[in-house]
């Protein structure tokens, strides 16, 4: 049963950065290299090796805590609540930014994203100290595209 739940774990925070990828129409990303951007503006090539790495150490946490949580259920019950909130932000926000071209919904989205990672990761600290630890860089990394996606929306004349 285990290795099921790691696969499964591993495979539905991979398929939530893919079905964010599909959202995306073809001119996103045209429209996306027209936009004014900060400085520390990681190159392209870096987004989706980074955000592989994040969704399968979000995997890892999630099967951390589905491993010990299953026996608790009530907090397991809201840990993994605020997980698939979370991961549905994540999700949400590429058609906002791509393709509605929304910066300040996507800022708003990335905002509440932000905010129920930070409350995943509390609730995945009553049950496992580390996958709330594994969650971090996700949570560092969210706040480092809230800043570019803020940056985006002040350089191209809405701030």
């Amino acid at each position: 049963m285990g290795i099921i739940r790691f696969i499964f774990s591993i495979l539905i925070c991979q398929a939530a950065g893919l079905v964010g990828r599909f959202l995306m129409n073809d001119q996103a990303l045209v429209w996306y290299h027209d936009l004014k951007k900060s400085a520390l503006t990681p190159p392209d090539t870096w987004f989706a090796p980074v955000w592989i790495a994040l969704y399968f150490l979000m995997g890892i946490a999630l099967f951390l805590v589905w491993q010990r949580g299953a026996t608790q259920k009530r907090p397991f019950k809201g840990a993994i609540t605020l997980f698939v909130l979370q991961l549905l932000g994540n999700i949400a926000w590429t058609p906002l930014f791509f393709n509605l071209h929304r910066i300040e919904w996507a800022m708003i989205c990335l905002g509440a994203t932000l905010l129920f990672t930070l409350l995943t990761i509390i609730a995945f600290d009553r049950i496992s100290k580390t996958a709330a630890f594994i969650m971090l860089p996700y949570l560092f990394w969210l706040g480092f595209a809230l800043f570019l996606n803020v940056s985006i929306w002040q350089l191209n004349g809405n701030g």
